[in-house]
């Protein structure tokens, strides 16, 4: 900064101008009415000199005694302000004279008198001109005869102006020297004032550069003071209590932002576990539903040959339940056609065998099938559990959706949707769950009857095997083959029937796969939909 710039500068050059202007107007004035006291005494003097002069000058001027009328004006010469005198008739001519020096010349000195004083006439007072050099005072002689009067002339008296001139540079000096003195008087008490009081404000302008700074914990000067300054200082300090508590907000506020980013850490480290854990939980399922759906679809395929075995078989049997009334029409023509019979007989055979591997093939096919769907039961019960774990979680999620508050309701609906399809998945599985113990209930009754079909085999091998001990014994074994054949008839019917109830109970099975895949799909899509729901919540969650 400046010097110019300073409040000393800018405060005390405009009063001490001030201060000098009044004391030059008060020089002024003050020379002013000493010269003025000055004229004014100079004027007295003249005038009191024309007056006790005036009828001793016109005495003299009566008896033309010049000496007189010089003697009468000399003593004027002891005043030192006297410059000369001129007593002057009526006509214009010099009667008498009293001069400072003998260069003047009492014509010119009255001719610096203006014509219209010197043309005065008649008993008046004096009157006065003033000029360049001197002060003049003219007044008429006249004397007085009884009631009578007459102007014998004038008296010109100057004094010289060397004395106003003096005065007037006295008072010029003297003004000069009180101005200075009065402006160095007041600057000084004014650069003591100023720089007391800038220096108090030096002070709190370090309080408040401090301030500035961020440094609050300081004593404010000069609060007490009942001045302009104590109002700065409570002023500074208003600053002071402002700062404090800006700084403690900004305390609170980052404390709170602190809260707000560990809260949010908190909440993305929840979400990463629950998306962790949900995962975890809903690969086995995505993968088990994939296994159930290869499974029902082996299932669908076992069925399907099955049926088509049992289609064989059922023809098959009826093939021999034909041979078998053939051989019980011709048995009256046993005798006849015994190598026929033999060799029936021997065809029945070998389909009973067949019959009786099909049977057995079907019997470990629908083990297969039991054993399978025993292994969907584990899976449901696998699923189960993963829709219990995620009903648990969709709690948790709640329980912690609650706790967040206003920035969790979101996180609350999508729990609520997750506890939702995990209901579903549980339904769904009851639902498989049923379907698979139909399923095992029926491969039961599928063992059962391909056993029965197995017992029925074994028999008629058994009784193929009888025919042919009773060829050998064809004499005397006919009553006893027309029997055997009637058995075998009835036997091959039952074997019809219990192979139509075979062909039945894989056509449900077919029918349970069939509802074990859909239930299967169903399952997976759900999974799928409850995966992209949670990823789905879990990112709005993150946007929060």
């Amino acid at each position: 900064m400046k010097f110019w710039q300073s409040v000393k500068f800018t405060t005390t050059v405009p009063i001490v101008a001030v201060v000098a202007v009044a004391f030059a107007v008060f020089s002024y004035v003050t020379s002013s009415q000493r010269i003025a006291a000055v004229e004014e005494s100079f004027e007295s003097e003249i005038q009191l000199s024309t007056k006790l002069t005036n009828q001793a000058l016109a005495n003299a001027m009566w008896d033309f005694d010049q000496d007189l009328a010089g003697a009468l004006l000399a003593p004027l010469k002891d005043n030192e302000n006297f410059s000369w005198a001129v007593v002057q008739e009526a006509n214009g001519s010099v009667f008498s004279a009293v001069l400072e020096t003998d260069s003047q010349a009492a014509e010119d000195l009255v001719a610096l008198v203006p014509e219209a004083i010197r043309a005065i006439e008649g008993d008046m007072d004096t009157q006065f001109v003033t000029t360049g050099e001197y002060e003049i005072g003219v007044k008429p002689i006249v004397r007085a005869d009884g009631s009578d009067s007459s102007v014998l002339g004038k008296v010109y008296i100057a004094l010289n102006r060397n004395a106003v001139e003096a005065a007037r540079a006295e008072a010029l000096t003297t003004s000069v020297i009180m101005a200075a003195l009065a402006i160095g008087v007041v600057s000084i008490c004014l650069v003591l004032l100023i720089r007391r009081i800038t220096g108090q404000i030096g002070s709190l302008s370090d309080t408040m550069r401090t301030l500035s700074e961020g440094n609050y914990e300081i004593d404010i000067p000069y609060v007490g003071r009942v001045d302009e300054m104590g109002m700065m200082a409570r002023t500074v300090e208003v600053f002071r209590d402002n700062g404090l508590r800006q700084r403690e907000l900004e305390e609170t506020q980052r404390q709170n932002a602190q809260n707000e980013l560990n809260r949010k850490e908190q909440l993305e480290l929840l979400i990463s576990e629950f998306r962790d854990d949900s995962g975890r939980l809903l690969t086995p399922v995505a993968e088990s539903t994939d296994k159930m759906a290869q499974i029902s679809g082996t299932l669908m395929e076992l069925s399907s040959g099955t049926t088509e075995r049992a289609a064989s078989v059922a023809a098959a049997t009826e093939q021999a339940y034909t041979s078998v009334q053939t051989v019980a029409s011709a048995s009256e023509e046993l005798s006849a056609s015994i190598s026929e019979i033999s060799r029936q007989i021997n065809e029945t055979s070998d389909v009973v065998s067949s019959a009786n591997e099909k049977a057995t093939s079907a019997n470990e096919q629908v083990a297969s099938l039991a054993a399978s769907a025993q292994k969907i039961g584990a899976v449901l019960q696998l699923i189960q559990d993963i829709a219990e774990q995620t009903n648990l979680l969709a709690l948790n999620a709640t329980i912690e959706a609650a706790r967040a508050g206003e920035a969790g309701k979101g996180f609350a609906v999508v729990a609520a949707e997750v506890k939702e399809l995990a209901n579903q998945t549980s339904k769904a599985t009851e639902e498989i769950s049923a379907q698979i113990n139909a399923i095992q209930g029926a491969s039961s009754d599928s063992v059962a009857a391909i056993e029965e079909i197995a017992a029925i085999m074994i028999k008629v091998n058994e009784f193929t095997d009888s025919i042919t001990q009773a060829l050998e014994q064809q004499g005397h074994a006919t009553a006893e083959i027309s029997g055997s054949i009637q058995e075998v008839a009835s036997g091959t019917r039952e074997i019809t029937e219990n192979m139509t109830g075979v062909k039945q109970a894989v056509d449900e099975t077919s029918i349970s796969a069939g509802d074990v895949s859909r239930t299967s799909s169903e399952v997976a899509d759900n999974t799928r939909l409850l995966a992209d729901r949670i990823d789905g919540f879990l990112r709005r969650v993150s946007a929060v």
